[in-house]
């Protein structure tokens, strides 16, 4: 399937090739069986929740995918973590395409890092697709790191979409160390 990603609606600079790129690509269909994330080094303080969803969703790239796994964390009010959250989501034999949406929000006052990992455990081909969308209140504060570990041989998407309110700051970090196609 040919995809027109990263379409603007005003032509900017061409040199970088990261804006109005034509991919032709055949997604296959969500395939994680292992919906288990490692929350063993998070907070107590911090709301987890997921779910398997089944409709479609799309980001500002311009990707769409009938199925993905939603994650949605909420750092509660007045709660501020010195220690970053380490989220790890790991690529097997059984996992293989991972489409996600990671729904942060950050309640007024508070403040928290987060670094979310995708490791690939064998030299297959893989898929993750990550959309992020971060609400950050009043006076909250976070750093978003998402470090892709994949193989050589991988596929990865991010879309980052935020909604930062009055004295709120976050700043996302992308470590990219693996795939052979990415697109941000």
């Amino acid at each position: 399937m040919k995809y027109r990603l990263n379409k603007l609606p005003v032509k900017t600079t061409n040199g970088f090739k990261i804006n109005d790129v034509l991919l032709d690509i055949d997604l296959p269909k969500y395939q994680y069986n292992n919906e288990k994330y490692d929350l063993s080094k998070c907070s107590k303080e911090i709301l987890f929740s997921s779910d398997i969803r089944n409709d479609k969703i799309s980001s500002k790239i311009g990707l769409e995918v009938d199925s993905y796994y939603e994650l949605k964390i909420k750092v509660l009010k007045n709660t501020h973590i010195n220690e970053p959250q380490i989220i790890t989501f790991d690529f097997n034999d059984d996992n293989y395409s991972f489409y996600s949406k990671l729904d942060i929000t950050y309640e007024e006052e508070s403040s928290c890092d987060f670094i979310i990992i995708y490791n690939s455990k064998n030299d297959d081909k893989h898929y993750n697709y990550l959309i992020e969308d971060v609400k950050s209140n009043k006076n909250s504060n976070g750093n978003i790191t998402v470090i892709n570990n994949l193989n050589k041989n991988s596929v990865m998407f991010y879309a980052l979409e935020n909604d930062v309110l009055s004295n709120a700051s976050i700043t996302h970090n992308i470590i990219d160390l693996g795939g052979s196609t990415r697109l941000y």
